[in-house]
């Protein structure tokens, strides 16, 4: 298991037993659709668009 997916998989942990949340930021759609249920696009500094899990999921789905 690679050292990204064991800190994705404890932040996953801590986020279920203690009902954390926390601000997630990455370039990785597939890493932003299995941590988040929800996200935004940001652009210049400006929240441009957002997205549920589905949404990200669906886009994966037809984007390959």
């Amino acid at each position: 298991m690679s050292v990204q997916a064991e800190i994705l998989n404890l932040l996953n942990h801590l986020k279920r037993e203690h009902g954390m949340t926390y601000l997630l930021v990455s370039h990785d759609s597939d890493v932003v659709a299995h941590m988040s249920e929800r996200a935004a696009m940001m652009e210049s500094g400006k929240i441009v668009r957002e997205f549920t899990r589905r949404d990200l999921e669906l886009a994966e789905h037809f984007m390959g």
